[in-house]
């Protein structure tokens, strides 16, 4: 089971973290994939997805060379409104369906307020005797999400390659009937996250470029060091199966707000930040072209773990490598000395899942028009 660390927002509001170990994998889809959805996308006059495959190239091996904690859940109504004082959202009819219509811009204001110094912090190993680690909230890089998304799998969502299944794990145009839904209603990936496909697209930290994977770092990429726009993953309730694939990736301009747009978030641990000489990071923008964390294993050669006990609880079943054991002292040993492994149950304000629905529902508008910026919902 996932390691996880539940987070008082105050206003009654609580925020559940995910610990994600280090490790290496394909980021983007291999040439075979984008070819069948390539054909797929011309046969359907979908130049959308025509325009949008060709990114997802060239496969590429990434590193991610140290521990992060991601949001168990895309961010909801209900915690948006206990840290901003009011959700902005369109489907507003119940407060723990994923926040939407929060432009990226929207977003800093609530990692600022996050971010007060001394107000989010993950316990001692023992029993408050040391200084408690301070938990820094970001965007997750494109990279994390990807990698956090796949949970070890190359397959073309999480679940692997059928689109049956993914009825069991998103909602999409399939299941959806026209609406956002209360997160953690469907099963989770390896790493104990739900809603990583479908429900509604997520923002990461990085500037959007077409050709960004042909130059990408190996290790920790933080994307390009400017841009016009910023990048989007996941898919969304009025996408089809092939638009919310572990490798597609869209972009947005800072401002634009939508009700399929949401987010999730990352966090970093202070002192695992300070060990790794990673660069401060600015809401949720990464620093642009941070150089490379030093490699633990030579170029080319797989990060294998000499011993992977003590991630026991959060290393997902899979195709994925996962590398070496937190010292100690460092404050993801602290998180995980600190957290609880057991599930927890969802909301009890929430409704059980209703029966599904495999009719396809029409794509609405809004989710078939190109907006820049502007405000359709």
């Amino acid at each position: 089971m996932p390691v996880e660390q539940d987070i008082d927002l105050g206003n009654g509001g609580k925020l559940t973290m995910v610990l994600i170990p280090p490790g290496e994998f394909g980021m983007g889809s291999t040439t075979e994939e984008q070819a069948r959805f390539l054909e797929e996308a011309r046969a359907a006059g979908d130049q959308w997805a025509v325009d949008r495959i060709p990114t997802e190239g060239p496969q590429h091996r990434v590193r991610i060379t140290r521990p992060f904690c991601l949001g168990k859940y895309e961010v909801t109504q209900a915690q948006w409104e206990a840290v901003m004082g009011s959700s902005p959202s369109h489907f507003a009819d119940n407060p723990f369906h994923p926040v939407e219509r929060v432009s990226w811009d929207d977003i800093q204001p609530f990692l600022d307020k996050l971010n007060v110094a001394g107000t989010r912090r993950v316990p001692s190993a023992n029993g408050g005797k040391s200084e408690p680690s301070e938990m820094t909230f970001t965007l997750p890089t494109e990279a994390q999400w990807e990698y956090a998304c796949r949970a070890g799998t190359t397959t073309f969502w999480h679940c692997g390659d059928d689109e049956a299944t993914l009825q069991e794990y998103a909602w999409f145009s399939v299941d959806s009937r026209g609406k956002t839904h209360p997160v953690g209603e469907l099963q989770a990936n390896g790493f104990g996250l739900h809603d990583m496909h479908g429900n509604v697209w997520e923002w990461c930290a990085d500037y959007w470029a077409t050709d960004y994977y042909a130059e990408s770092a190996s290790n920790d990429p933080s994307g390009p060091s400017a841009g016009s726009y910023r990048v989007r993953r996941g898919g969304r309730w009025c996408d089809h199966a092939g638009h919310c694939r572990s490798a597609i990736r869209d972009d947005a301009s800072p401002d634009y707000r939508v009700g399929s747009l949401g987010f999730r978030l990352a966090s970093v641990l202070a002192d695992e930040r300070a060990e790794s000489g990673a660069s401060e990071t600015e809401g949720g923008k990464p620093a642009a072209h941070a150089p490379e964390a030093e490699a633990s294993s030579a170029e080319g050669e797989a990060v294998s773990p000499p011993d992977t006990s003590a991630w026991k609880e959060v290393l997902p079943s899979g195709q994925g490598t996962f590398r070496t054991t937190p010292s100690p002292a460092s404050a993801s040993a602290r998180f995980l000395s600190s957290t609880s492994t057991a599930t927890p149950s969802p909301p009890s304000d929430v409704s059980p899942t209703p029966p599904r629905v495999t009719q396809r529902v029409p794509q609405c508008a809004p989710c078939t028009t190109r907006y820049r910026g502007k405000n359709p919902m």
